[in-house]
């Protein structure tokens, strides 16, 4: 099951694991148990491609000397 963040307008983030179907009902905060809104947070595209980016591993331009793949 996956794990949503809600945010208590007196209490703050709070994390709660529930079923999809459930994601955006409201949730009750575990401290002052009054309801909270799920907080959706969207990374701005450049951040986006800039990650995507830093996590692909580099390829060589051109393959070592006798690495015997045929490939150039």
């Amino acid at each position: 099951m996956p794990i949503y963040e809600y945010r208590c307008e007196h209490c703050g983030p709070f994390e709660e694991r529930r079923p999809v179907a459930e994601r955006n009902a409201e949730a009750r905060c575990p401290q002052c148990r009054q309801t909270a809104a799920r907080q959706v947070n969207f990374l701005p595209t450049l951040l986006t491609h800039r990650a995507e980016r830093t996590e692909r591993p580099e390829v060589p331009a051109r393959h070592p000397s006798g690495c015997g793949c045929g490939g150039h």
